[in-house]
């Protein structure tokens, strides 16, 4: 069977290799778009989860602090040190605001912070000196045409650019990162106290061999003013809020891709079954059970099922550097393994719904077609 199989796909290479492409374009469009769904997710919870430390405090009641400015009192980062198994405590300031240069527009978070809360990568220049400086997202320096020592407008005042940041942009905005004195003092321009100068978050590091739930519960009944997460629930909190807003459309975009999936596939071997009716109606006068039939049916499934899986992902991998590079402000994972693993079950399942066609195709060839023809 296998060598009847063999030079049955390879007879007419020129249909088999646009055989595999096809299904292998369906497959790259399903990766691609499970990959940039994937790399949204990681862009919105990189900050929360690459900050070194093992709790953050928010203000009580406030969603999603990345999208929000909040202030927390004066007096609690005070009151948070004070408490048993707390090392030290990082204030940080988020402000959202749109950065504007010319026609271009956009949605941008200032970070203030002294020591910890800033980038986690450099990709040029330095981290900061001191005040008057911001290392900005290499993204949005790139879409701006910004390079080191060029100056910025932020809310009045002049900054230089001494650094530019990796990994800091997603779909939603990107990051400026500047010292948490300048931030002080941008968040008091315009303000009253108590709001004025106050810190949106406190970044927490508990003592060697302390138990982080302890310290944590200790910190919120000590301080009723704050919610204490860890990074890894608050980067949760910053993902389903986007899920509310986007998460229907993607999964409407990757449903649709899955459903062009099962068509282009189904197209495709049913295409490649019918150019070869005369050579199963042959087998079937010649005694050939359908049972056979479709064994060679499903080799051909399988064949290009796992050929266009092949070109797909690396296709996928292809696109999502040439996305990369082009746009550095959208992460595209293809390669991802629930992407893959993902991928690879979509393929199995769209090639076996799309089987059923040609199978049955098969089944009604009629064995004196070949003495009619």
């Amino acid at each position: 069977m296998f060598p009847l199989l063999y030079r049955s796909l390879v007879h007419d290479r020129s249909s088999a290799l646009l055989s595999v492409l096809a299904v292998g374009a369906a497959i790259l469009l399903v990766m691609v778009l499970e990959g940039f769904q994937v790399g949204m997710w990681r862009q919105i919870r990189a900050y929360r989860e690459h900050l070194p430390v093992q709790l953050i405090t928010a203000r009580a009641g406030v969603e999603g602090a990345s999208f929000t400015r909040s202030a927390l009192p004066p007096d609690v980062a005070d009151q948070v040190r004070a408490v048993p198994g707390v090392r030290a405590v990082h204030p940080v300031v988020n402000v959202p605001m749109i950065y504007t240069q010319g026609n271009k527009k956009t949605t941008t978070t200032i970070v203030g912070y002294h020591g910890v809360g800033g980038p986690w990568r450099l990709k040029e220049g330095r981290d900061l000196g001191g005040p008057g400086e911001v290392v900005v997202d290499y993204a949005l320096a790139r879409a701006n045409d910004l390079v080191l020592g060029d100056h910025l407008d932020i809310y009045g005042r002049d900054f230089r650019v001494v650094g530019l940041s990796a990994e800091t942009a997603s779909w939603f905005g990107s990051y400026f990162f500047i010292s948490l004195e300048d931030a002080f003092t941008l968040t008091s321009v315009g303000r009253e106290a108590p709001s004025a100068g106050a810190p949106s978050s406190l970044l927490v590091e508990v003592e060697p061999g302390a138990q982080v739930s302890r310290v944590r519960t200790a910190i919120e009944a000590a301080v009723p003013a704050v919610d204490v997460f860890t990074p890894g629930e608050l980067a949760a909190k910053d993902v389903a809020i986007v899920r509310d807003l986007m998460g229907s459309v993607l999964r409407l975009l990757v449903g649709v891709a899955y459903g062009a999936g099962v068509l282009v596939i189904g197209l495709t071997l049913y295409a490649a079954v019918f150019e070869r009716l005369r050579e199963y109606g042959i087998m079937k006068a010649i005694g050939a059970r359908n049972a056979r039939l479709y064994g060679y049916v499903l080799g051909q499934v399988i064949a290009f099922a796992a050929a266009g899986f092949v070109v797909g992902v690396l296709a996928s991998f292809g696109v999502a550097a040439l996305i990369g590079w082009l746009l550095p402000k959208y992460l595209v994972l293809p390669w991802d393994g629930g992407v893959l693993l993902r991928a690879g079950v979509a393929t199995i399942i769209m090639a076996s719904v799309a089987s059923l066609i040609p199978v049955r195709q098969v089944a009604g060839v009629d064995p004196a077609l070949v003495f009619r023809q």
